[in-house]
């Protein structure tokens, strides 16, 4: 997974790293790791994640982040 589009949408949306971690219940340096692809991301995560940014399966950013 490609956790820089999840960071690129995040900051798009003018979230910070604290707030989504508090919504997705994570701290905030494992998301940190998670959008620097320095940890891999745990599918239940990515799932969180897809919700919040209302990421559709078989759109073209779904495809992208999980290409790699």
């Amino acid at each position: 997974m490609n956790g820089k589009y999840y960071r690129i949408l995040r900051n798009d949306l003018n979230l910070t790293q604290a707030y989504v971690s508090q919504l997705i219940g994570v701290s905030r340096h494992s998301l940190s790791k998670y959008e620097k692809r320095e940890t891999d991301m745990p599918l239940t995560v990515a799932l969180k994640l897809n919700e919040l940014y209302n990421i559709e399966e078989n759109s073209e950013l779904y495809k992208k982040i999980y290409s790699c």
